[in-house]
């Protein structure tokens, strides 16, 4: 065990020295990493994670070394949105695999909202006020809220728009853009 922190001092330099990718100026690694990072969209639905399309060989690149790594880490977070098909499995994201960085670096959110007969008592409606989404996500820019109802009441379709705003800005910074749909 004594050997590892000794080697991995050793390989660092030499990445530095040897690698193509590190001797760029800043400005074009960050290009290329933009370019690499970019997926679009990760869905996370009731749990389970899965981008919307394949993208184990872009994340590598932060896996090539420690120096690659520590500038690239957050873009994944801050390039890309980050769809969740309840507030619920948002909730359980948040809390349990992301970290105060990661979470300061997300910049654009989906959110599914399903609305049965009675918005009141809705779970999702009930763990959302918990915290604000600007505390929890304080570089966030854009909310995409995709509401979807049992038409039990069709006539109540703009109340529950209006309610969802509502719950939905409460404590949100007045900077970030929201679209309900």
């Amino acid at each position: 065990m004594a050997e590892h922190p000794r080697r991995i001092s050793e390989i660092t330099p030499r990445n530095s020295d040897i690698s193509p990718l590190l001797h760029l100026p800043g400005e074009i690694r960050n290009e290329i990493y933009q370019y690499v990072l970019n997926e679009g969209v990760y869905d996370f639905m009731d749990g389970i994670v899965s981008p919307t399309y394949e993208c184990d060989e872009r994340f590598a690149l932060l896996r090539v070394c420690r120096e690659i790594y520590n500038e690239t880490r957050l873009l994944p977070f801050s390039l890309n949105t980050f769809h969740f098909g309840s507030f619920k499995v948002f909730h359980k994201f948040i809390i349990k695999f992301t970290t105060t960085k990661q979470r300061q670096a997300i910049r654009a959110l989906d959110l599914e909202i399903w609305t049965q007969c009675c918005i009141d008592h809705i779970e999702d409606f009930e763990i959302r006020q918990m915290y604000s989404l600007s505390d929890v996500l304080p570089g966030l820019q854009s909310v995409d809220v995709l509401r979807y109802s049992v038409n039990c009441y069709p006539k109540a379709t703009r109340g529950e728009r209006q309610k969802i705003d509502q719950w939905l800005r409460c404590g949100l910074d007045e900077r970030v853009d929201m679209n309900i749909s």
